[in-house]
């Protein structure tokens, strides 16, 4: 069995804090569907006509605007190692 670097209350405290999140991000989760159902349920009944739908298709259907286009963004190359 392999040894945590770290104390049995340390690892509790992890697990408290782990769950802290997880439990957190199922509310916000369960809030934002919740508040957008009659948009899931017009996406669903829409999918059930048709088998797929494109990004504007999305959009009309759920009354969504369109997200701005991502920032263009330059990567530098990576410095030469010798």
């Amino acid at each position: 069995m392999r040894q945590r670097p770290y104390s049995e209350a340390t690892a509790t405290l992890i697990d408290q804090e782990v769950k802290r999140i997880a439990d957190e991000c199922f509310e916000r989760a369960t809030k934002l569907l919740a508040a957008n159902r009659g948009r899931l349920d017009a996406l669903a009944h829409e999918l059930l006509e048709r088998d797929s739908l494109n990004e504007d298709e999305i959009l009309r259907v759920t009354g969504l605007p369109a997200a701005p286009p991502l920032a263009a963004t330059t990567l530098a190359p990576a410095p030469a190692t010798a």
